[in-house]
């Protein structure tokens, strides 16, 4: 009797510490996962994060581009005309440039075709006007047409090549291209010189 009670003492000490190292390990196991499992979950978290940032960067850089090409396009044509009033004023010309409206919405084939107009007209201006007195040049823009007026005032010449002037070579020639755009382009010759071409778009 005594022995087995002894047996069964110590089948039963025998078994507790088994079951107890084996829910000692189980434990051990199970907070291992837990820590594995909230790792991969904050680093999943850090990817996400770092992809969105990446996404938000790009975006960000892309937006900055596209707004640094249309801000250097919406100057390109300000720009020019201010470079070639520089260029005149070097030679003794001086004048102003008023622009009206918002240029900067121009289409871009309008926009290049104004520029190499104002080239044309600031040529005239050295070629054909007093430089004792300014030039005036209006730009002024609607929804759906572009308006450029330049008045100046000629060298004394007779009336008859100051007619010649009126629509140069290079004026006809823009003139014609004007008109085959539904435009029109005016010159008055009498007193102060002066052009007034409508270009719709």
């Amino acid at each position: 009797m005594i022995i087995n009670k002894r047996l069964e003492d110590n089948n039963t000490s025998i078994t507790d510490k088994t079951s107890d190292r084996i829910s000692s390990q189980t434990k051990d196991l199970l907070t291992i996962r837990d820590l594995a499992s909230n790792a991969l979950h904050h680093t999943r978290q850090s990817i996400t994060t770092l992809d969105s940032t990446f996404i938000l960067s790009d975006k960000n850089q892309l937006r900055y581009i596209v707004l640094k090409i249309l801000k250097i396009k919406k100057n390109i044509l300000r720009k020019r005309s201010r470079n070639k009033k520089n260029r005149i004023e070097d030679m003794g010309y001086y004048g102003e440039i008023i622009t009206i409206g918002n240029i900067n919405k121009l289409p871009e084939h309008i926009e290049r075709f104004l520029i190499d107009f104002i080239h044309e007209l600031f040529g005239n201006i050295t070629k054909h006007s007093d430089p004792q007195y300014e030039y005036t040049l209006l730009i002024s823009t609607t929804d759906n047409q572009v308006t450029l007026e330049l008045s100046d005032k000629p060298v004394h010449e007779p009336n008859e090549r100051m007619h010649m002037k009126g629509m140069n070579s290079g004026l006809k020639r823009y003139s014609e291209i004007i008109t085959a755009m539904n435009g029109t382009l005016e010159v008055r010759t009498k007193g102060i010189w002066s052009m007034h071409a409508a270009i719709p778009f």
